[in-house]
């Protein structure tokens, strides 16, 4: 069984060899829209591919489900919390990536029965790499990482567009979102923010993040309280926080405030 670090030579060398040789060059046919402002691209389509066949070849007992296969066959997707389970976001951040910004990147996700037992997020804009594994902490370019103990008096977190009028009591203005959940997740984790709201449900999302901040003590549900699941019926956003009591203080104001700006 391969360790951790051959993993992140995986994702690296990947990305490195597939996914930057198209930044800045895409073509328009290599771009297309599998629903309304979801974008998938060639890179996307052939990260997945080199991806998936590795940890097939690796772990041939698991079932390795990426982004792209779930948009071709939908119904891969009911098999997320069965058994052992890779999870694979080839080009997270891929509207970022066709438009030139370079925060994306790639994200795995290890679960077993549902539960995420490791995770590794490549932020490829900086060269960064954060692992997670339960039990065992968080490990940035392998070096161990504390939880995030920021300094500062007011929380400072990062929103979708219709909690942009987010405020209360001990809440600075929020920031906008990165465009991808390597950027998000790792900002908490690294102390830079303190909390985000995320409009996106899915698993290769989300798990690498969750396993990452719970690792580091802090606490990812929707805004109903209700855990981050896969399968989870709840209609809320997501919210992420870096301790349990950022989240209560965050949830309260989106409560007050609700989701309607002002006019």
């Amino acid at each position: 069984m391969p360790r951790s670090d051959e993993i992140s030579r995986l994702m690296v060398n990947t990305c490195d060899e597939v996914v930057i040789p198209l930044f800045n060059r895409l073509r328009a046919d290599q771009v297309a829209e599998k629903s309304p402002g979801d974008l998938v691209t060639v890179a996307d389509q052939r990260a997945e591919v080199v991806l998936t066949d590795a940890l097939r070849a690796w772990f041939p007992d698991a079932t390795v489900i990426g982004e792209e296969a779930v948009a071709a066959d939908p119904g891969l997707a009911a098999r997320i919390d069965l058994g052992h389970v890779w999870l694979v976001d080839p080009v997270d951040g891929t509207g970022n990536f066709v438009a030139g910004i370079p925060e994306f990147g790639m994200l795995l996700a290890e679960l077993v029965d549902g539960v995420p037992v490791r995770s590794w997020t490549w932020r490829a804009g900086v060269r960064q790499m954060l692992v997670a594994e339960r039990g065992a902490g968080v490990r940035v370019d392998g070096e161990p990482l504390a939880p995030p103990r920021p300094g500062r008096d007011l929380l400072v977190g990062g929103v979708t567009r219709e909690y942009a009028h987010l405020r209360g009591a001990g809440l600075a203005e929020p920031w906008p979102m990165t465009g991808s959940c390597t950027g998000d997740y790792p900002a908490i984790a690294l102390g830079e923010r303190d909390y985000l709201i995320h409009n996106g449900r899915h698993p290769w999302d989300h798990w690498p993040g969750v396993l990452m901040l719970e690792e580091l003590g802090g606490v990812v549900r929707f805004l109903d309280g209700t855990p981050y699941a896969t399968a989870s019926a709840s209609p809320e956003k997501v919210l992420a926080a870096r301790s349990p009591e950022v989240w209560d203080a965050v949830s309260r104001a989106a409560r007050a405030k609700g989701t309607t700006a002002p006019r």
